[in-house]
């Protein structure tokens, strides 16, 4: 009772002062109730950037917030599934309305605009230093991430792939994408494939109750010094999509003129929907090894790059220890890419199969190998792991895992 009676004495003594011409006349009671109204600026709506991410369809490889001084938001995606829309970084203000910045992969190209040219120097540093401390800017700023859970793209579910064959000299001759269900039509495959062969290899074990193979022939139209692989299968409830690349050498590489007919040939979940297949062309990337071991100190399954020396002195002392000297790495020219399997047990190892790039992303395709079906391992874990240098650049670089058991065909 007694805080409205307080509560209404200054509003109550205002109109008295008003009514008997104390205190200023109306106008000013005007002036003080429009600076009581000044616009605030507005404040940052966490949530509806979450909503955002969480609600994006491109974001397979990378789904990331940042809060940037309290003000402004930066999200960096990635994706391997949606090949005009590869990647985007955009700055933000308050709001996913109040778009700073942005660049971005488009059918045309890469696309990059700022609507705040204010804004411009500070976007230009943070995508350029997307695993940097801090994204590469300064003690002033404070970068916080924004956690979230994502539930992954809608667009589809990725079908993990096992290698039964990858071949350069396959006897099948024409192009071919092949969808397989049954044991009849995999086995006249498997002896089509190998007709040219003296011996042909015993055809590997598939339980098509369970699983089909899918395969792609090259045959006339393959590429000079090159080859084809299968880097991703999407499931929807609607379709299965099979995405391949033709991978071309260099561009300044001289190949010597050789006929060959390759193909890749893998084993996945059985789907009875359709299935598409759709290429993409890229040439093969230089890498330069930096470490190959078994047992490294990084004990959790990890895809990185690094683009800082910091950043790089830190995974190395994990990964080697203190004691052991830090490969030096140009970071103006290179960067660091580095693939680390997690706990196998000591017979499975991994295997480097190259880098790739479309123009639009840099894909590492890499190799989990299993033991031959019927070897007993030492029951010992190890932690295989490679770490290796390429050429920088600012493109989203995705990973590609497949795996194999020694006896399966390929290279």
């Amino acid at each position: 009772m007694n805080k409205r009676i307080f509560g209404a004495v200054p509003a109550l003594l205002a109109l008295l002062l008003a009514g008997c011409g104390g205190g200023g006349d109306a106008k000013d009671v005007q002036i003080a109730s429009q600076k009581e109204n000044v616009p605030v600026p507005q404040a940052l709506d966490t949530a509806a950037f979450i909503k955002l991410a969480q609600g994006e369809t491109c974001a397979d490889q990378k789904n990331r917030l940042w809060l940037i001084d309290g003000k402004q938001v930066f999200w960096d995606r990635a994706s391997a599934r949606c090949p005009d829309n590869s990647y985007s970084r955009k700055l933000f203000g308050a709001t996913p309305d109040a778009l700073l910045c942005s660049t971005s992969d488009s059918i045309a190209g890469p696309q990059t605009s700022c609507a705040n040219d204010t804004a411009r120097a500070l976007f230009d540093t943070v995508q350029k230093n997307l695993e940097a401390p801090n994204l590469g800017l300064d003690a002033s700023h404070k970068v916080e991430p924004i956690p979230f859970q994502y539930n992954g793209p809608v667009l589809g579910t990725a079908m993990p792939f096992t290698t039964l064959a990858k071949e350069s000299n396959s006897a099948i001759t024409r192009s071919l994408n092949v969808v397989i269900r049954d044991q009849s039509s995999f086995a006249q495959l498997w002896a089509d494939n190998y007709a040219n062969n003296s011996v042909v290899p015993p055809m590997p074990a598939v339980d098509f109750s369970q699983n089909m193979v899918i395969g792609v022939f090259l045959g006339d139209s393959s590429v000079a010094c090159g080859g084809v692989a299968i880097v991703d299968v999407l499931a929807t409830k609607t379709k299965v999509t099979v995405d391949y690349e033709r991978r071309h050498a260099p561009p300044d590489t001289a190949c010597i003129a050789v006929v060959e007919h390759q193909m890749h040939l893998v084993t996945v979940a059985r789907s009875d929907a359709p299935v598409e297949f759709v290429a993409h062309d890229a040439n093969a990337v230089p890498v330069k090894l930096i470490d190959f071991v078994g047992n490294s100190g990084v004990q959790n399954a990890r895809e990185v790059v690094v683009k800082d020396a910091a950043s790089w002195a830190a995974l190395w002392s994990e990964h080697a220890g203190k004691d052991k000297a830090l490969p030096a790495v140009d970071f103006s020219k290179q960067m660091v890419v580095g693939v680390f399997l997690g706990p196998v047990m000591s017979c499975e190892s991994l295997r480097l199969d190259g880098a790739t790039n479309d123009g639009k992303q840099i894909r590492v395709s890499y190799t989990h190998m299993l033991p031959p079906m019927g070897v007993m391992c030492i029951a010992t874990v190890a932690y295989p792991s490679q770490l290796f240098v390429i050429d920088r650049s600012d493109l989203p670089v995705v990973f590609t895992k497949e795996t194999m058991r020694p006896g399966q065909l390929g290279h």
